[in-house]
């Protein structure tokens, strides 16, 4: 599957990736191959073979959900690079 260079800067848009015009080259082969190789997928019979959700079958995994005594404040701050009077302090990540 050929992939375009725009392809390639509209992947790195979706990942939030900066990519140099002069690695656009390396990254538009390196993707071409990936997808060759997920290609060869499509070859392999998978006919009788059921999809996968899970790795080992579990049963009931829930447990009761019992109230516990919390950690004092100032334990669950202490390591916070940065806080606001009770809060966690975070940079915002979220653009309009």
């Amino acid at each position: 599957m050929p992939v375009s260079k725009a392809d390639v800067l509209k992947i790195a848009e979706l990942a939030q990736l900066r990519i140099a015009p002069s690695r656009l080259t390396v990254f538009q082969e390196q993707l071409e191959r990936i997808f060759l190789y997920m290609k060869r997928l499509d070859e392999v019979e998978t006919g009788g073979v059921f999809p996968l959700i899970e790795s080992q079958e579990r049963m009931n995994t829930w447990r009761n959900d019992k109230p516990n005594p919390s950690l004092p404040i100032a334990e669950v701050l202490k390591n916070a690079p940065s806080t606001n009077e009770h809060f966690f302090s975070v940079p915002k990540v979220v653009q309009k």
